[in-house]
Formats: C-alpha cells, sequence, structure tokens
C-alpha cells in the first residue's frame, strides 16, 4: 500500500497543477475591444481641387477565436472624394481596410488615405468625412469624423487695378460702307473628328468603353485576375459546408460566425443566419477576385468548438464544397498531457 501512496499524490498534484494552468491562462486574457481611434488632421482647409492626406491610428485588444479589425468610409459629403487605404492589410471588395491583428493581441495599427475636395465646391461650405474602425468578432464599432471647410484657394485672380479710364472715344467717320463682296466659297465642312464616346453610366469618373466594371462604381479598376473584369464586379462564391466529425453537432449553436482568410489577410467574416444553422449549410461570398488556397474557420458558437478546412478558389470557381474538422487547441493539448499521465499513474 505504502508503494502506491506516492505516485497516486504526485498524479494529484500534476493534475492540481495543470488545472491552474488552464485557469490563470483563462483569467489572465485582457478585455477584448477597440479603446482608440484618432484622425490627423481632424479639421483642415482646403480649397476645391485640393488635397489632403489623413492618418488613421486604431488600438485596442483582439478577441479570443480570429482578429479581424476593419477600417472604412461610414460617411462623407458629396463634395469630397476619397483614395484607398494605405496599411499592412488585405482589402474587402467594397474597399474596406481588414488590418492585420492576431487573437488576444494588444495592437497599435496605422492606415492612411488622401481626402481631395471636387471643383466647383463654393467657399465656406464646412464638408465632413467619417471613419469606422470595427472588430467584426467582438461587435465592437467605434467612429471618428473630420471637418474640411472650403477656402478661395491661392489661385483666386482679385483685380487691383484702381487707375480711372478718362479716356473719350469720339467717332468723327462719316464713310458710308459700300462693300458688296459676296462670300462664293462652296467648300463642303467635313467633320473628322474622332471623338469617342465619354458615357460613364456608373458615374466613377471612367467612360463605360474602357470600364472593367460599366454598372459598378471602381474609379481605381483593380482587376487582381486581369480577366477583364474588375474585382468589384467578378461573380460571387458559393460555400457548401458539411461536417466530417460527430463532434460538431448537426445544428450550429445560434450566434456562429465565420471567416475566409489568407495568411494574415481575411476575405469576408460573417455571422449564420437563424436560417442557415442546420448542416449542411451554405454561405456566399461576394465578388471574389483574389484566388488561392484560403482557410474556412467556424466558430460553432455557445460552445465555442472551432472548426477549420481549407478551400482552393480559382478564376473557374463558382461552388466549392468544404468538410469541416475540429480546430486542436492549447486547452484540448493540455486535457490530453493530463489523461495520459493519469493513465501511466492507474495503469503503471
Amino acid at each position: 500500500m505504502r508503494k502506491g501512496t506516492r505516485p497516486f499524490a504526485q498524479g494529484l498534484a500534476t493534475l492540481v497543477i495543470l488545472v491552474s494552468l488552464i485557469g490563470v491562462s483563462a483569467s489572465t486574457v485582457a478585455a477584448a475591444g477597440i479603446t482608440g481611434l484618432t484622425l490627423t488632421p481632424e479639421t483642415t482647409t482646403l480649397a476645391p481641387g485640393e488635397t489632403v492626406t489623413v492618418t488613421v491610428n486604431v488600438s485596442g485588444t483582439s478577441g479570443p477565436a480570429f482578429g479581424i479589425v476593419e477600417l472604412s468610409v461610414d460617411g462623407k459629403s458629396p463634395e469630397l472624394e476619397h483614395s484607398q487605404f494605405t496599411c499592412d492589410c488585405a482589402y474587402l471588395v467594397d474597399g474596406t481596410a481588414s488590418l492585420n491583428v492576431d487573437n488576444n493581441e494588444l495592437y497599435a495599427r496605422q492606415a492612411t488615405f488622401d481626402v481631395t475636395v471636387a471643383d466647383g465646391v463654393t467657399a465656406g461650405q464646412q464638408l465632413f468625412l467619417t471613419i469606422a474602425a470595427e472588430d467584426t468578432e467582438l461587435h465592437v464599432l467605434v467612429e471618428k469624423s473630420m471637418t474640411i471647410i472650403v477656402s478661395t484657394g491661392s489661385g483666386t485672380d482679385t483685380d487691383t487695378d484702381t487707375t480711372t479710364d478718362t479716356t473719350t472715344d469720339t467717332d468723327t467717320d462719316t464713310t458710308i460702307d459700300t462693300d458688296t463682296d459676296t462670300d462664293t466659297d462652296t467648300t463642303t465642312d467635313t467633320d473628322t473628328g474622332t471623338t469617342s464616346d465619354t458615357t460613364d453610366t456608373d458615374g466613377d469618373g471612367v467612360p463605360d468603353a474602357t470600364d472593367t466594371c460599366p454598372t459598378v462604381a471602381n474609379a481605381t479598376q483593380a482587376d487582381v485576375d486581369e480577366n477583364g473584369n474588375g474585382d468589384a464586379c467578378e461573380p460571387a462564391l458559393t460555400i457548401n459546408i458539411t461536417s466530417g466529425n460527430a463532434t460538431l453537432a448537426s445544428t450550429l449553436a445560434v450566434g456562429s460566425s465565420w471567416s475566409l482568410s489568407m495568411g494574415d489577410g481575411y476575405l469576408a467574416t460573417g455571422t449564420f443566419g437563424t436560417d442557415d444553422l442546420a448542416l449542411p449549410t451554405t454561405i456566399e461570398v461576394e465578388n471574389v477576385a483574389s484566388f488561392g488556397t484560403y482557410t474556412l474557420a467556424v466558430d460553432a458558437g455557445a460552445d465555442f468548438a472551432a472548426y477549420s478546412a481549407e478551400i482552393t478558389i480559382d478564376e473557374a470557381s463558382e461552388t466549392v464544397g468544404v468538410v469541416l474538422e475540429p480546430t486542436v487547441d492549447l486547452v484540448d493539448q493540455l486535457v490530453a498531457i493530463l489523461i495520459q499521465i493519469l493513465d501511466d499513474i492507474l495503469n503503471g
């Protein structure tokens, strides 16, 4: 009996240590969310046609499942035009920037973009532009606005001539004009101009004749796969999802979410609707223009079970199927180690 007491006590101590580690790991995760969003400058003065570069700083702590922080222009005066964000990020088809943030990361990221006042805007107007930063996992949304005051500009021509013209023009010519010259020019005027059609249906500044998306505004004309169809009007992709493991319930919990990513960049994210929880189910990704191998990750909701699968998307893809498998995490590995230790003690 005395020989069996020490191994059992050692095993019990190991169990207490592992459980404590799991508890400490869970309790020391920082409260997540976006804590800061600033725009520089917040207020500026521009003349029609002038441009300013705006710097965006966003900070916070990302969520535990997947780190996704998205930047977008949430509203603006119609007299303003803006460029795409420049940052360490991936771009969604609507111009939203998905910042590269890891799970549970205390982050501080920066992005820039240009804002231009359109020609012909009346001086004295106050215009606005609002930037939104959203943690799509935690559903935290923070907004910040900037103000642009329209000036007359430095190129205004002001007449400073104060000299009074006192010269009197007296016409003393009494000659009668008897010119009877008849125009005998019989040359036919033939228009040989080659003016092209400037119709611009979507109003993005690019004529329909050369627009990669004639009916969808895409001023940048981005075309990643160079197939002649702009990224903004590439066809939608349908993903059929089935379960490859018995531990994944036939019905996902309410609130289950999904993300489609490649490396540190996210192509799309979303939450399953109440009509899409039963497996097999489908999701739709709009305007897929970046091709390659993606990871589809599913957070199964209330039980926090995570599942993932690889998807290869090419130019011909319109519908793809995916079989989900469980994603092994740290807690699963610790539990497996604990079970192995107890098995060794009881059977050793």
